[in-house]
């Protein structure tokens, strides 16, 4: 950085020059004294409302909250509930091999002139994206002491890489 540099005046610069009493020349000094202080008092023994989907050493493992919703979702009456399920799963399209072709069944039949009849095919594909879905695809949580090994394949057709240590699968991703 140039410290030798002249700083803009602040009229010069675009917004900024919109907004000049938001920026005094000389600024105040500290907030004052409240009367009233903010805290937020916690409930002793209370546990953390949201707790991450890894914790131990045992790998890291799936929601079961979240996988006992997925394994529940009912089969879709109307293209409006094969979008909303879609909606779900197209969060997750780079942690399940093959997203793209489990899933263009349904997305086909939320064409705007397609007719909504649920055969086979829209099942076997419904069921296997809810499969896929509950199932953990990283294996284990990384030794940081240890040495890692990273596979990875970078081509015309696709990348793809895979981070493994003692021959455990630390993390994949393909696309």
């Amino acid at each position: 950085m140039d410290t030798e540099k002249k700083s803009p005046n602040l009229d010069e610069i675009p917004v900024v020059n919109e907004f000049l009493d938001v920026f005094p020349d000389v600024l105040p000094g500290l907030p004052p004294d409240r009367k009233i202080e903010f805290s937020i008092d916690l409930i002793q023994g209370a546990e953390q409302i949201s707790k991450a989907p890894y914790l131990g050493k045992d790998g890291i493992k799936v929601d079961p909250v979240k996988v006992e919703a997925v394994s529940r979702w009912e089969q879709p009456k109307s293209p409006t509930e094969v979008r909303s399920f879609l909606g779900l799963v197209g969060y997750y399209p780079r942690f399940v091999k093959d997203f793209a072709k489990i899933a263009t069944p349904l997305t086909k039949m939320t064409r705007k002139n397609e007719r909504f009849v649920w055969t086979e095919k829209y099942e076997e594909s419904f069921q296997e994206l809810k499969k896929r879905l509950v199932t953990s695809l990283v294996l284990a949580l990384p030794d940081e002491t240890e040495n890692f090994v990273m596979y990875n394949d970078a081509s015309l057709k696709g990348l793809g890489c895979v981070l493994m240590q003692h021959d455990n699968v630390i993390a994949h991703v393909s696309r």
